[in-house]
């Protein structure tokens, strides 16, 4: 009778598993290839902002995503690994899928506020010297993460922002997406769903995946910068993660699995 117990509550386990289903997740992760060192020119004033901009692309093919995952995505967020650069108020960086060209700004000229009324951000640095705080690492944008403005002007000048942390395995900090005024920009809302705000599949992921970073200061470079501090960046990285949808089992294959598990044991019981 033990045995029969026992083997009767394992099946009701087995079946809770697929009733209760959907609280997994998966990811799809891909950069934009190997980590050697991609320089960020100093701005150009007699070239546009597009000629002022280093693109690094991260392609995502049908190949690079499961069948099986078929699930709604929840989560998306970007990363830039090795970034150095002196007075961060200087960038202006965003993500497009070149396929729907839709794009979001990760940050734009960090604590320049702009007085002019039009909108947006000056290209030349009229409006303020911006934050003078450093990056210096890997850094990874979300938007439930803090805000790069506040935590750049709780840097002391020439400090480093805090980074990415890989080495015991966590992801923090995580910066929100933001706008010319530290305004959350949504890279869910953006990138992960329809016209109607439903959540997509990864098959709308598919396609090239531009980061555009460019230094839009026309204020005259820092010839003192540490080596440690040389314009550039290594790589660049998207994520998304989806729901798991895991099958539930069909009325007539449960109750097969029950009569079968119960001839078992009982045919276990008279041995």
């Amino acid at each position: 009778m033990k045995i029969r117990q026992q083997a009767l509550a394992f099946s009701f386990i087995v079946l809770a598993s697929g009733i209760f289903a959907g609280i997994a997740s998966a990811d799809l992760a891909k950069s934009s290839g190997d980590a050697s060192v991609k320089s960020i020119p100093e701005h150009d004033p007699a070239l546009s902002n597009s000629e002022n901009t280093t693109i690094s692309t991260v392609t995502i093919t049908a190949a690079d995503i499961d069948p099986g995952d078929t699930g709604p995505i929840v989560d998306v967020f970007f990363t830039i690994e090795g970034l150095t650069h002196s007075h961060l108020s200087d960038l202006t960086v965003r993500v497009r899928h070149r396929e729907t060209n839709r794009v979001a700004t990760l940050f734009e000229r960090v604590g320049i506020i702009d007085e002019s009324g039009n909108g947006g951000i000056d290209n030349q640095n009229v409006d303020g010297d911006g934050d003078s705080s450093n990056f210096s690492g890997s850094y990874r944008f979300r938007d439930d993460g803090d805000s790069l403005w506040g935590v750049a002007l709780a840097t002391s000048d020439d400090e480093v922002i805090p980074t990415l942390n890989t080495q015991d395995g966590s992801f923090l900090p995580v910066y929100a997406a933001s706008g010319a005024q530290n305004g959350d920009v949504g890279l869910f809302s953006i990138f992960a769903t329809n016209d109607s705000g439903a959540s997509n599949t990864l098959q709308s992921v598919i396609g090239n995946w531009d980061f555009e970073i460019s230094d839009r200061s026309n204020q005259t470079p820092v010839t003192d910068v540490p080596p440690a501090l040389i314009q550039s960046f290594t790589r660049t990285n998207v994520f998304f993660d989806t729901e798991v949808v895991v099958a539930i089992p069909e009325p007539g294959s449960a109750l097969a699995l029950l009569l079968g598990l119960a001839a078992a044991t009982s045919r276990r019981r008279r041995a």
